[in-house]
């Protein structure tokens, strides 16, 4: 995902409750609640070929990041980092940041975006 060479996402769960509607005379289930969700998997052809997903989305909320409490906030929300990990990994890159070391911080990003693209991919829940 992180190369870009593999976009499709395969998700197995349990159907909890759910209802049958009519909408312009056809039956459609509508699901209300998954009672299970316990397979997701990053596939490269996914049986709906809409089921994809788009790293971009997560790299443009990267760049709403101003302060150490927003880098917080979008690991755990984009990122599905627990708040423990969330807090300790923005306390460690304050601290790289705030070291002076130009060839340390320009490369913590690109790291960062590494880190969290493999976060995404071992478990995050889609």
């Amino acid at each position: 995902m992180v190369h870009e060479t593999i976009d499709g996402i395969s998700i197995g769960f349990q159907i909890g409750e759910y209802e049958i509607v009519n909408q312009d005379n056809v039956s459609i289930r509508v699901i209300k609640s998954i009672k299970e969700l316990p397979e997701v998997s990053i596939v490269t052809y996914p049986a709906d070929d809409a089921a994809r997903i788009d790293l971009t989305s997560v790299k443009s909320s990267l760049d709403n990041v101003k302060t150490i409490r927003d880098l917080e906030e979008f690991l755990r929300d984009a990122c599905g980092f627990s708040k423990n990990l969330a807090t300790a990994t923005a306390s460690r890159c304050k601290s790289v940041f705030t070291q002076g070391e130009p060839e340390v911080a320009n490369e913590m990003p690109n790291d960062l975006k590494r880190m969290i693209a493999l976060n995404l991919l071992s478990s995050r829940s889609l």
